[in-house]
């Protein structure tokens, strides 16, 4: 969690100095047979996608929001997102290291994505 919160700190702070990020963030596309075999994938690979849209536009403060967005999410939707990094029809949609994280975000610190709110 420190570790995050690092880096999406600098990632601020080399924002403001530059004044517009300039940042796209794609997802890989979801092969046709993953939400067949994780329930509630594709709402998660939905809400993901809009969350990357919103750190794409290069606003400081929509990055830092979205950054909790994202936290939420992952909180939101792990059993999917735990699912389809399990799940050979999902390759490459989740990688299961970016889920490390979500037992100390989710559930010991429950409140740690609230940081990023304005």
């Amino acid at each position: 969690a420190r570790q995050l919160n690092q880096t999406l700190s600098s990632l601020a702070n080399h924002a403001a100095k530059t004044r517009r990020l300039q940042m796209t963030v794609t997802l890989p596309s979801m092969p046709a047979e993953c939400p067949a075999a994780c329930q509630g994938i594709q709402c998660a690979y939905d809400d993901l996608q809009a969350i990357g849209n919103q750190m794409s536009g290069g606003d400081t403060e929509a990055v830092m929001s979205a950054a909790g967005d994202l936290l939420g999410a992952v909180c939101l939707h792990r059993t999917a997102l735990t699912c389809a990094g399990s799940a050979t029809q999902c390759v490459p949609v989740v990688e299961t290291s970016s889920l490390d994280l979500a037992p100390c975000i989710c559930d010991a610190c429950s409140n740690f994505p609230k940081i990023y709110e304005g």
